[in-house]
C-alpha cells in the first residue's frame, strides 16, 4: 500500500513539472495585434471606422494595386509585388509590414509614406485629405480588425451612395492617364459609359479572371452590391 501511494505521489509531482514546462509563452508580435470581438453581422456605428468597410477598400484601391496583366504594369504593395517588403492586401500584413501602431496615427512605415506623399506613388491617383484622416482615425481607434455588415439599404442614390462607394473602392484603378481596362470612373458621365452588363459582372465577380472583377482583391459587401443593383434597376439616375 505504501509503495502504491508513493507511486501516485511521484506521478503527481511529475505531472506538475511537465505541465509547467509545457506552458507556451505568448508571441510578443501577435499578442500586440488588437483584436475585435464583434461578429461580421454587427451593426455599424457611425462613430467607428471599420477595417472591412472603410480601410481595406481604400488601401486595396490606392496602395495595394496588383500587377496589371494586360499592360504588364508593375504592382505596388499587393501580396505578389510586395514592394519594399510592404504588403497591404490583408489585415495581418498591414499591421506587420506597414508597421501600424494602434493609437499612433502618424508613426509606422505605412503612415509615414502616406503623410510624406510617397504613397500612393506619384503617377497614381492620390488619397484625399479626408481619406487620409479616415485612415488615421482608424489607427487612433486602435487599428482594429473590426467588421460590420450593415449598410444603408436606401443608399442607392448616386450622389449620396453610389458615387462615394465607387470613389472609395474603384476610382484609383479607373482614373489617371492609364485607367484599368481603359475605363474611367471619376464622374457620372464616365460611369454611364460603362455597359450595364459589364458593370454587373464586375461588381458581382462574375468574370472569369480576377483582373476584370471590381474591386480586384476585395469583393464589395452584399448590401453594397444590392445598392448598385437597385441604382441600375432604377435607371442609373444622376440623383
Amino acid at each position: 500500500m505504501k509503495i502504491y501511494l508513493s507511486a501516485l505521489i511521484t506521478l503527481a509531482i511529475c505531472g506538475m513539472i511537465l505541465a509547467g514546462s509545457c506552458k507556451h509563452q505568448p508571441d510578443p508580435y501577435w499578442s500586440n495585434i488588437p483584436r475585435d470581438t464583434a461578429g461580421v453581422n454587427a451593426p455599424c456605428d457611425p462613430n467607428i471606422v471599420y477595417f472591412n468597410k472603410d480601410i481595406q477598400p481604400l488601401l486595396t484601391s490606392y496602395c495595394s494595386v496588383p500587377r496589371n496583366s494586360t499592360t504588364n504594369a508593375r504592382g505596388c504593395h499587393d501580396a505578389i509585388s510586395n514592394r519594399e517588403g510592404v504588403n497591404l492586401s490583408n489585415y495581418n500584413s498591414i499591421i506587420k509590414t506597414g508597421e501600424v501602431n494602434g493609437g499612433s496615427p502618424s508613426s509606422g512605415k505605412m503612415m509615414e509614406s502616406i503623410l510624406k506623399g510617397d504613397m500612393p506613388q506619384s503617377n497614381w491617383p492620390q488619397l484625399s485629405a479626408d481619406q487620409i484622416a479616415l485612415i488615421q482615425k482608424w489607427i487612433t481607434q486602435g487599428a482594429k480588425n473590426n467588421y460590420c455588415a450593415e449598410c444603408d439599404t436606401a443608399g442607392y442614390k448616386f450622389a449620396t451612395g453610389i458615387f462615394p462607394l465607387i470613389d472609395k473602392s474603384c476610382k484609383a484603378c479607373h482614373s489617371g492617364t492609364s485607367p484599368s481596362g481603359g475605363i474611367m470612373l471619376t464622374n457620372y458621365t464616365e460611369i454611364m459609359k460603362v455597359d450595364t452588363a459589364v458593370l454587373r459582372r464586375a461588381i458581382t465577380w462574375g468574370n472569369t479572371t480576377l483582373s476584370k472583377n471590381m474591386p480586384p482583391s476585395t469583393k464589395l459587401m452584399n448590401c453594397q452590391i444590392d445598392n448598385i443593383t437597385k441604382w441600375i434597376n432604377d435607371g442609373r439616375k444622376n440623383n
